[in-house]
């Protein structure tokens, strides 16, 4: 209750504070002319503020008061602007008037300063009773009483202006003249003002003209050793250019950079052309053991199918232990089985396909063309010195340690239309007006061999479900070499001898027999009844695969289907319609493409929880069933301490005695 009593309090003391000031102000004002009635007016407007200061009412009745004195307020500081605006003018006009009529003012000034200053000792009694009334508290007073005061307060303020504003005859007429010459003065003043506005932008800009000249006048001498400087060097430039342009090769000899013959062939009749897939293998398996060479049967031929699937997979990719032969094997391959090799050192700052094909070098005035370029011009039927009818393998050696995204995407891309499309071209940007083209063959084969350490980079989803993946085993016992060297070259096997060991040949070749066709279907049949036994079970492991989000898609079975077709012992076997080893045959060829198709699929799957328990453990159970040859090496990837899925040995491609 205190407080709020104190609170009313402060209200009230602020609205003393403002009519005090709006007294002194009343006061300061009308006394110019009015000063008897302006006297008077403040003795009513005093008197009118005891009888307001002797009268206390509630919270609400006081924020009613508040607002009503705050409302009077504003209209007589409005009125007080008004006068002191007037008197401004009149100081003003005083300067304009005769002397005379100076003396007269300043006089009758004077004597209002003189009334201005009895008044305010007057008026002191007044103060001293509104310090009083500060202290009073009174109980209430009436909204209707209060209305009535405000109103009578309007009614002296409007009296007051009306004097103030010079009802008299005289004043009237003094006003008025006044106010012509203001008018007057007002009209020069702003003519004279604009012409002043008009002469200060005029000296600015001549200031600003002025010292541009300067400055101008002070880089002269400099610009004029610049223009000299600069015509020798455009001379210079021109004598540049004219060089570089006597350096550039026409379309036509860029042409011929790409179009050099990079391998020669040489037919050689002294040995006997071997035409079976398993001799074949087993004349390069005997030469790998002349020169200290050692790669099982298994792993030499995961890999020789690997790459006759090239229509699926385009790119075979050989890893694991650095020095366990990964560059050796498709090099040794190459030389004793009569075929092209070109290998190329991937460099970590491969970025883009210019690093594979070369580009233009503008300084130069020349196009580098890389020796993969001229090879897959010389891989053209039509190309000079073709070597369409023979096979190459391109290998891309270290491959991960660059991002193979960047420089082999758009190739891989390429590669895979061969499975549908005899007609794939790659363009090649010579800077010309338009690219030069080189049509795409099966007769290149793929390979790529990747370390996987800190140096390194991992391959993307995309190469890896476009291409075989074959894991190297890590030596249970090292192999000596006291010696480096070579056996002769095999000679070069011809295409189409290689295409007739892949399946679709040996296919029409058994159903054309018409001696042995009955036999034959039958074991055809048997083969495909085979075939649809190991898609469902594929099937089975995809279920499984749900668990852990993943899935195998339609091109994961079209590689392992093809791969198991394409096995050389599987197609001996079918040729020789061995039922025994076919199933055998089959089994390895089904474990290879698991290994190289599924596993890649589960890297990086935790190895615990429901992922363990309800994927990772049914596949295993499946693989001990129907593919036991890798069981071990899976349950090796099962369990190592890293708690996720790591296929990190490959013992299944040991010979029996290594392992």
């Amino acid at each position: 209750m205190l407080r709020n009593l104190e609170d009313r309090r402060d209200h009230l003391d602020f609205d003393i504070d403002k009519i005090i000031k709006e007294q002194e102000a009343v006061k300061n004002k009308i006394v110019s002319s009015y000063e008897e009635e302006a006297k008077r007016e403040i003795e009513e407007l005093s008197k009118k503020i005891v009888e307001l200061k002797e009268v206390k009412n509630s919270k609400e009745e006081l924020l009613k008061k508040e607002s009503a004195l705050e409302l009077k307020e504003k209209k007589i500081s409005e009125q007080e602007e008004n006068i002191r605006n007037k008197e401004e003018n009149i100081n003003e006009l005083i300067k304009d008037t005769r002397e005379e009529e100076k003396i007269k003012i300043k006089e009758k000034i004077n004597f209002l300063k003189e009334e201005v200053k009895e008044l305010r000792e007057e008026n002191s009694d007044a103060n001293r009773e509104i310090r009083r009334l500060q202290n009073i508290n009174a109980d209430s007073f009436s909204v209707e009483e209060l209305n009535n005061e405000i109103n009578a307060l309007k009614d002296r303020k409007k009296e007051l202006e009306e004097k103030l504003l010079g009802k008299g005859d005289l004043q009237t007429q003094e006003i008025k003249t006044l106010k012509g010459k203001i008018e007057t003065l007002e009209q020069k003043n702003a003519d004279i003002t604009e012409e002043n506005r008009k002469l200060y932008n005029e000296s600015i800009d001549f200031k600003l003209y002025k010292d541009k000249l300067e400055a101008a006048e002070r880089a002269l001498p400099k610009f004029e050793r610049s223009k000299e400087s600069l015509i020798a060097l455009i001379a210079k430039k021109d004598e540049e250019i004219n060089e570089l342009k006597s350096r550039q090769m026409s379309e036509v000899a860029k042409k011929e950079t790409i179009e050099q013959a990079y391998f020669t062939i040489e037919e050689r009749d002294d040995e006997e052309e071997i035409t079976n897939e398993i001799e074949w293998l087993n004349n390069i398996k005997n030469s790998f053991k002349k020169v200290g060479f050692k790669f099982s049967d298994r792993l030499l031929y995961a890999f020789h199918t690997s790459l006759k699937v090239g229509d699926w997979n385009p790119l075979t990719v050989l890893a694991g232990v650095s020095g366990t032969g990964k560059s050796e094997l498709p090099r040794l391959y190459s030389r004793y089985g009569g075929l092209n090799f070109l290998p190329l050192a991937v460099q970590s700052n491969w970025d883009s396909p210019y690093s594979l094909f070369g580009y233009y070098n503008s300084l130069e005035g020349k196009f580098n063309a890389t020796s993969l370029l001229k090879v897959l011009y010389q891989a053209q039927e039509d190309a000079k010195n073709s070597i369409s009818d023979y096979l190459t393998i391109v290998l891309l050696d270290e491959m991960n340690l660059a991002h193979v995204e960047l420089y082999f995407s758009e190739l891989l891309s390429k590669l895979e239309l061969l499975r549908g499309s005899e007609n794939v071209k790659l363009e090649i940007d010579i800077a010309e007006k338009n690219p030069y083209e080189i049509k795409l063959n099966k007769n290149v084969i793929w390979v790529g061999t990747m370390n996987e350490d800190e140096t390194t980079k991992s391959l993307s989803d995309k190469v890896i479900d476009r291409s075989n993946l074959i894991n190297f085993p890590r030596p249970n016992e090292f192999v000596s070499r006291n010696e480096l060297k070579e056996s002769e070259e095999a000679p070069k096997l011809k295409r189409e001898i290689w295409e007739n060991w892949k399946w679709n040949n040996v296919k029409n070749i058994l159903e054309q027999d018409e001696d042995t066709k009955e036999q034959n279907m039958k074991i055809i049949t048997d083969f495909e009844e085979k075939i649809d036994n190991l898609k469902e079970k594929m099937e089975e492991i995809n279920g499984y695969l749900k668990v852990s989000g993943r899935a195998i898609g339609h091109r994961v079975w079209q590689s392992i289907e093809n791969y198991i077709r394409n096995y050389p012992l599987v197609l001996e076997s079918i040729r020789n319609r061995n039922s025994e080893e076919l199933e055998k045959a089959i089994q390895i060829a089904f474990e290879d493409a698991l290994v190289q198709k599924l596993m890649p699929k589960l890297k990086g799957l935790e190895t615990e929880g429901l992922v363990r328990e309800k994927c990772l453990n049914d596949i295993s159970s499946k693989i001990q069933t129907y593919a036991n040859g890798i069981a071990s090496d899976f349950d090796n990837s099962l369990n190592n301490p890293y708690g996720v899925f790591v296929w990190n040995s490959s013992e299944y491609l040991l010979d029996k005695n290594d392992k």
